[in-house]
């Protein structure tokens, strides 16, 4: 009776210190916790991954008589689905490509973390929300195989700023503001209809499992058109058009996450962490919004995943595939994230037969990824379903916890043993000061970022404990202070400086605006961005392939041309490198070979006669030294 007592009383101060409004010094401490890890995890990656294509995309507005003839953009892009580019061209033919890039995604970034705070608070107070916001951020946030895409990326793409929306009309809809949740959800189609998607399916099962369909038919008539019409066209879509085997085995080979069949174990434990979050959320909690909120997101995923496998694997339906409904597991890894802290303590206030699904919950998130954190999921999810069905005696329930507790241990060793190893020494640059790498590894999993933000709540439950608030925000300073020089570094991170960009106007006005150039050395990039002219063939270019079978053929076309000399699969394959490095006996075949119109290349061709060059100046930092040869037709 006494420990029940005690387990009570317990129970109460816990949860009278989480209700609480926060006071202002720890929310200040929150904050600079949030500026600490987003310096660390999510630094800018300047113009990078899908990053290249938007920008692409935007510039080509500027310059149409020539980039429109790039590969990427002459059989029709992604561009047609998104009103993202002509912002994005207003905003660089204002302030630059690399402020406009930089400032962009420093936007979209806030604009996510903001979003997802709305989401947070309209689900819990706001010490709990913090906690929530720490790892909406500090959570590594991949979804896809292959870490493919992250919630928060480190460059700008229209994804960010759409989740922001999808998250804002989730917050919308839990108070019941319909109006600003539609005119959200429509926002984020308008920036991005795949990740959009996951919002539409998201809000259309929350009102049929609220069973409010028919009451709210006039507030929810534009959720359930469109939902009519996606699945009607994805029918409609799976019985018309297929890909044939030509384009299949072109789109599978360049992009093979598209089907789940490539996905491995790693890919699958990624999923199951976000899922065992939100089904034992679903499981244990005792409040509706929360619970049918987890539920919702749990059907979007795996409806998703549904989708993936019929659509894709076993049909090979052009529409579904395109669609990427893969993709919707973004929604479940950021709203998995904002709740855990809400299901954690949710759990371990149901008494003894809680305490062990909240344990199971913090091993596996430490574990993440892998494959243990996959086996802890599906454990974790199974006993909160048991104890659903049927609660567990005391002392039973109490032995479980010490072996949930046996395996928190486990994962933090093992955590801590994978950080010692992989310190970051190894795979980011050296220029970077030893230190900060190390806190950049021990940062990337998210563990130690939670554990400080549940210290800052624990820290703020009274007078005495609050004052210690205040050397901690100080030292929260001082660290942010330190990373500030490197951080500031990446986001004036400028790849293509002005200085080249002139230097190499000897080269634009040689080579004709239309003209396919190859850059040896260089990526595709270069001939964008430094040229302002297409690129014969790239890696980069060929995920375009997915949406336009002539281009897909004419992919193949072009790397045919030139397999004697360079692999197909160098353009073609997943795993190939965006540079294209060359000897000088290739490049001269490949000039030979009249597949390209020109070719820009530092070394000297004995064969061909250089039409413009360009020498290193006390202007240009790069020191560019190149050559552009014209290359014969056939």
């Amino acid at each position: 009776m006494q420990r029940n007592q005690n387990g009570s009383r317990g129970s109460l101060i816990l949860k009278s210190a989480i209700s609480r409004p926060g006071s202002g010094i720890a929310l200040l401490c929150g904050f600079l916790l949030l500026l600490g890890i987003l310096q660390l995890n999510h630094a800018y990656n300047g113009i990078f991954h899908d990053a290249r294509l938007y920008l692409l995309q935007a510039i080509a507005r500027s310059h149409p008589d020539s980039l429109t003839h790039d590969l990427f953009l002459s059989f029709g892009s992604q561009d047609r689905y998104t009103l993202f580019s002509g912002p994005y061209a207003a905003f660089i033919a204002l302030a630059g490509i690399p402020l406009a890039a930089a400032l962009g995604t420093a936007l979209s970034q806030c604009a996510l973390v903001l979003s997802g705070w709305v989401l947070a608070r309209a689900l819990m107070a706001d010490r709990l929300a913090l906690v929530g916001i720490v790892g909406f951020v500090a959570l590594p946030g991949f979804y896809g195989p292959g870490h493919v895409f992250s919630v928060i990326e480190g460059f700008l793409t229209p994804r960010m700023l759409a989740e922001a929306l999808v998250l804002l009309s989730l917050a919308a809809l839990l108070k019941a503001r319909y109006a600003t949740g539609s005119v959200a959800l429509i926002m984020a189609a308008l920036v991005h209809p795949i990740i959009a998607a996951a919002g539409v399916i998201c809000v259309t099962s929350w009102f049929c499992i609220h069973g409010q369909l028919l009451q709210r038919m006039r507030k929810i008539l534009f959720f359930t058109f469109a939902f009519l019409v996606v699945a009607l066209y994805i029918v409609v879509g799976i019985q018309t058009q297929r890909f044939d085997e030509i384009w299949w085995t072109l789109v599978t080979t360049r992009s093979p996450y598209l089907v789940m069949q490539s996905w491995t174990v790693d890919d699958i434990a990624q999923l199951s962490t976000s899922l065992g979050v939100l089904g034992t959320g679903f499981l244990v909690s005792q409040r509706p919004l929360l619970r049918h909120l987890c539920a919702v997101v749990c059907i979007t995923a795996l409806s998703g995943l549904l989708m993936t496998f019929i659509g894709c694997d076993w049909l090979h339906s052009v529409l579904v595939t395109q669609i990427q409904p893969w993709r919707w597991q973004w929604l479940a890894a950021a709203t998995a994230a904002l709740l855990l802290p809400a299901i954690v303590i949710e759990a371990w206030q149901r008494g003894e037969n809680g305490k062990g699904v909240s344990l199971l919950l913090v091993a596996m998130m430490i574990f993440g990824s892998v494959l243990p954190g996959l086996s802890v999921a599906v454990l974790c999810v199974t006993y909160a379903l048991v104890l659903r069905l049927r609660p567990i005696e005391g002392s039973k329930a109490r032995l479980f916890n010490y072996g949930a507790a046996v395996l928190v241990a486990i994962a933090s060793a093992w955590r801590l043993g994978s950080n010692l190893e992989f310190t970051g020494a190894f795979f980011l640059s050296g220029s970077i000061a030893l230190w900060l790498r190390k806190m950049m590894s021990f940062a990337q999993d998210g563990s130690i970022a939670l554990g400080f933000a549940c210290l800052i709540v624990g820290l703020d439950q009274g007078p005495r404990t609050r004052r210690l608030l205040w050397p901690t925000g100080v030292a929260l300073l001082l660290v942010n202070i330190m990373m500030l020089p490197e951080s500031m570094k990446s986001w004036s991170k400028n790849d293509y400086p002005n200085s080249q960009y002139q230097q190499l106007q000897p080269l634009r006005d040689a080579i004709p605006r239309a003209a396919q150039v190859l850059w040896a050395g260089q990526s595709a990039d270069s001939v964008w961005f430094l040229l302002n002219r297409p690129n014969y063939l790239s890696v980069t270019q060929t995920t375009g392939m997915l949406f336009s079978r002539p281009m897909a053929l004419e992919s193949a076309r072009r790397a045919r041309a030139i397999r004697q000399i360079v692999p197909e699969r160098v353009f073609l394959d997943w795993e190939a490198a965006d540079v294209l490095w060359l000897s000088v006996a290739q490049q001269q075949a490949i000039c030979a070979s009249g597949a390209i119109d020109y070719l820009v290349t530092p070394a000297e061709l004995s064969q061909t006669v250089a039409v413009a060059r360009v020498q290193p100046n006390s202007q240009a930092s790069s020191g560019l030294k190149l050559s552009a040869y014209r290359c014969a037709k056939n």
